[in-house]
């Protein structure tokens, strides 16, 4: 009996593939389970539906991830922090203060996507990975300067 795999199974195949397996086996387990359904070709067009949506969101999702990576080579943020004399930081720059001041400028990332190579413990200028998934990468230029108290 050909079936369509509504879900992932073990030692048979991914969503929306469509197997040819044993009679007793599709209506005693697969069904039951709801794993699979009779791949005629109403379903067949539905699964085939979602696959392509799911690659046009996947295509629109990497389009945005591409502009964003040129808006990102652009940017720098400034972030002020309290050091010493000697340019010093008492507490380093995170991946947090970093995100933070990007969510001010608009940017939706996650802590997860900040990737910085060695802790921020100078003032100057330094720049931090940002990945954006799809094998997109970039770095943001982010300048520690002082904080000055009053």
């Amino acid at each position: 009996m050909k079936v369509i795999l509504l879900q992932n199974v073990k030692d048979l195949g991914r969503t929306g593939e469509i197997k040819d397996v044993a009679d007793g086996y599709a209506r005693n387990f697969l069904f039951l389970r709801k794993l699979a359904a009779p791949a005629n070709a109403g379903i067949v067009t539905a699964m085939q539906s979602k696959k392509d949506n799911k690659v046009k969101q996947e295509e629109r999702a990497k389009e945005t991830a591409m502009e964003m990576v040129e808006k990102l080579k652009k940017i720098k943020i400034e972030i002020r922090a309290k050091s010493d004399e000697k340019g010093t930081l008492f507490a380093a720059v995170g991946d947090n203060q970093i995100l933070e001041e990007l969510k001010k400028r608009g940017y939706k990332l996650t802590e997860k996507q900040i990737k910085i190579s060695e802790p921020i413990k100078k003032m100057g200028e330094h720049e931090v990975g940002v990945d954006l998934g799809f094998g997109l990468e970039t770095k943001v230029k982010v300048k520690v300067v002082r904080l000055v108290t009053k």
